[in-house]
């Protein structure tokens, strides 16, 4: 696959092999490994696709965006230590009635996030039962282009552009989404594109990214570049 195929692709399988060695494990093609956070945000984002196919509850939502909050809010992190987190995973398997429900499913999503091919697939199945969202794969690709950086490419944002307005402008764009989609808010992004410009930044990737209809996500590579994100 050449770069400009990566950009027009609207084959998700292929395109995450490109993000993987044979081992199995996420690294780009020059050996960075590629952090368990955006697995699991981009693992977020795709349970997110299937809800308007298959109805969802308030637990289901609950367990996504505690997914979500847990690797992007310090103040969830400091509250679930890692030894809880633990136990919450090992309840999944073994579920204890004192357990909430929404941290069980959260769990069984952790485990199924730790396989991205495996989690494609399982929607792709669901998107052809239903016969509800012909486009899923090209859904799913832009998710993909969303979260991870194209693994022709090594992006760098400068520190010098990581100027108070944008760092404030990034937070909040950051943290202002649909609450049912969990997209976040275009036109904050644009605001912020043109403060990232202004901050003297003109590489076009990260401009027209940021300026582009989406989908944006937590876990979106431009935005964890400027908030200086893994």
């Amino acid at each position: 696959m050449t770069e400009s195929e990566w950009l027009e692709s609207n084959e998700p399988e292929s395109m995450l092999r490109l993000l993987m060695p044979d081992e199995g494990l996420f690294t780009n093609q020059i050996g960075r490994s590629l952090p368990v956070r955006k697995r699991r945000l981009f693992g977020a984002a795709c349970s997110r696709l299937v809800w308007p196919l298959v109805g969802v509850n308030d637990r289901c939502r609950g367990a996504v965006d505690y997914l979500e909050r847990l690797y992007d809010d310090d103040a969830i992190r400091n509250e679930f230590t890692e030894r809880y987190w633990d136990e919450v995973l090992e309840a999944a398997r073994l579920p204890d009635p004192q357990t909430p429900l929404f941290l069980i499913l959260a769990a069984m999503l952790t485990d199924r996030m730790g396989d991205p091919l495996g989690q494609i697939r399982h929607l792709l199945r669901v998107a052809e039962e239903y016969e509800s969202d012909r486009k899923m794969a090209a859904r799913i690709a832009d998710l993909i282009r969303e979260v991870f950086v194209s693994p022709f490419r090594t992006e760098i944002f400068s520190p010098e552009f990581r100027t108070g307005d944008v760092v404030s402008l990034a937070k909040v764009a950051y943290f202002d989404r649909d609450p049912s989609t969990g997209a976040l808010n275009n036109e904050r992004l644009m605001i912020l594109a043109d403060a990232v410009q202004e901050a003297g930044c003109e590489e076009a990737a990260l401009l027209e990214h940021l300026r582009g209809d989406g989908p944006h996500v937590r876990g979106c590579w431009v935005m964890d570049l400027i908030l200086d994100k893994e």
